[in-house]
């Protein structure tokens, strides 16, 4: 039995995709200035590899 789609753990970026794009843009898609930005202003504190998959997801 397979096991069903969309039980992991949800992202915490999903309302702040816009925000992702932006920032990738601005620090020339650094992914550890965006790590930064998002600890800083939004207090969320995510891995790299997080934020990797997250981009992949998304397409960005």
């Amino acid at each position: 039995m397979a096991v069903a789609e969309g039980r992991g753990a949800k992202t915490r970026l999903k309302e702040y995709s816009k925000e992702v794009s932006e920032q990738l843009e601005i620090h020339n898609r650094n992914l550890k200035n965006v790590l930064n930005y998002f600890e800083e202003k939004h207090n969320i504190i995510i891995c790299k590899k997080t934020l990797q998959n997250f981009l992949k997801d998304t397409g960005l």
